[in-house]
């Protein structure tokens, strides 16, 4: 279970807090559903060798198979037990365990932190949960114990700023001439020895600068307030010495 707890478990029941006897009798429900639908109906890949070559790496996997056609390919289980388990995998109905499952995930979801109970919805027939199933990708997330969780947007960098020293100097050059492209600036930046450290790997991040200042000024020139005629001299004067950029 430990193995599996994050891409089974978890998923399954998701990262409510349950509490108390019920919850703990519906989780075992929930969990021995899961069992039969995962172990009988879920294949799924194993790798047998991984080698490596240089920087490449080649794994190789057998075929899907479901867990329980692997544990009766082990031929570890007596033929009576191994009679049991696969008389009773041909009694299932993958849908209505997935539906089952479905519905013990809704009950959890309702005893999760003690919230007050959400009004029960009628259980669904085997054709309306088929219908449904054709839909469900629409809607991303469709198990009743997944919560989305919000993030606040990134507002701190991850790491340092590489263009941080030397990006005044680039912005002198952009103001001078705007026309000029990342790779040009690029180019006289490796050229240049107060610069050093400078290398093409760079390139990315000094387009995406480029992209932002050009976005400021277009904005800084549309959004500038024109001078009225009702001023001075002296205003104009100040207004048409203010540094103007070419396009």
């Amino acid at each position: 279970m430990e193995q599996k707890n994050g891409a089974i478990v978890r998923r399954i029941v998701g990262y409510g807090r349950l509490r108390g006897q019920l919850a703990t009798q519906r989780l075992a429900g929930l969990y021995e559903q899961t069992r039969w639908f995962i172990n009988g109906f879920q294949p799924s890949f194993k790798l047998i060798s991984k080698t490596r070559e240089g920087a490449r790496v080649r794994k190789k996997y057998d075929n899907p198979k479901t867990p329980l056609e692997r544990l009766l390919a082990a031929n570890i289980l007596s033929e009576e037990h191994s009679a049991q388990l696969q008389d009773h995998h041909r009694s299932l109905d993958p849908i209505a365990l997935l539906q089952d499952i479905r519905e013990a995930q809704r009950q959890l979801a309702d005893m999760v932190d003690r919230e007050p109970p959400r009004p029960t919805e009628m259980a669904q027939d085997t054709k309306t949960f088929l219908g449904a199933l054709r839909t469900a990708w629409k809607h991303a997330e469709v198990r009743p114990t997944h919560e989305v969780r919000p993030h606040p947007p990134r507002h701190w960098r991850t790491r340092k700023d590489p263009l941080a020293d030397m990006w005044p100097r680039v912005e002198l050059w952009l103001e001078q001439e705007p026309e000029l492209s990342a790779t040009v600036v690029l180019a006289r930046l490796i050229e240049d020895e107060a610069t050093a450290g400078v290398d093409s790997a760079q390139l990315r991040t000094l387009q995406r600068r480029i992209k932002q200042w050009r976005a400021v000024q277009v904005d800084r020139l549309l959004h500038r307030p024109r001078p009225s005629s009702t001023k001075n001299h002296g205003e104009a004067e100040s207004c048409a010495d203010e540094p103007t950029v070419s396009w």
